[in-house]
Order: structure tokens, then sequence, then C-alpha cells
């Protein structure tokens, strides 16, 4: 008990909080949250410049992402084994989805993952917009 409250969780408790923090909801609402931390700091060390380069880092990334097709990105620094991880990864995909409803539920991750991306890109385009184009308004002479 700490100043008058019961902070013990049974196991039907731990369960609910597990399933709230799973949530796709609660994803969104962390990964914005942490984009506006990055945002604010940034800012703080940068400037308007910072707000340009971080939504410009941003978008490499997430085009990576869309680029690779959900799989991991090919690290270039470690030559022939990661191009060969990653067909594995295509053959292994291929060779898993050979029912109709397996198909059917990869197309449906696939416009998932599509619609994620499009939402994330907007914000990371409007923060390069946004950064780059105060930074020409406020701090170049």
């Amino acid at each position: 008990m700490l100043l008058g409250f019961d902070l013990s969780l049974d196991l039907e408790d731990a369960m609910n909080l597990a399933s709230i923090l799973r949530s796709e909801t609660t994803a969104w609402i962390l990964g914005f949250a942490a984009i506006a931390a990055a945002v604010a700091v940034a800012y703080w060390i940068v400037g308007w410049l910072g707000i340009g380069l971080l939504g410009l880092i941003g978008l490499i990334v997430s085009n990576q992402v869309d680029l690779q097709g959900g799989h991991a990105v090919i690290d270039s620094g470690h030559g022939s084994s990661a191009v060969t991880g990653y067909a594995r990864q295509l053959d292994q995909a291929r060779a898993s989805s050979s029912s109709p409803e397996q198909k059917m539920a990869a197309a449906a991750e696939r416009e998932k993952r599509s619609k994620t991306v499009f939402l994330v890109n907007t914000v990371f385009t409007a923060l390069t917009a946004l950064g780059f184009g105060l930074f020409a308004l406020h701090d170049l002479p």
C-alpha cells in the first residue's frame, strides 16, 4: 500500500494492461508522442533546421521500409550476407503463402502497411516542409 493506494495487480489486471499496451491505438499514440518529443528536442538543439532534418530522416526511413515491403532493411555494410538473408526472407514468404487464405491475409497486411506508410510519410513531409520553410523564413538573412 503506497499513500493509501493498493498497487497490487492480479493476473487479470496484468492481462488487461498487456492488451491495452499491444493495441494499435496505443502504438499510434506512443509513436506520435515519440515524434513530438523528437521534434521538441530537435528544435531546442538546432532550431527549425533540426525539424526539417528530422522530417527528412523520417522520410528516408519510412520509404526504405515501404520499398522493402516490411522485410528487414538491407544493410549494405554487411555485403553479400545481408543480401542472402533478404533473399531467404523472400523465399520463405513465398513458400509460406501457398493457400488462398494466406495470400489474402498477406494482401491485407500489405494494404494495412501501405496505409500506415502513407500516414507516416504525410507527417514527415509536413515536418520537412515546416522545418525547412520556417528555417528559410526566420533563420536565413
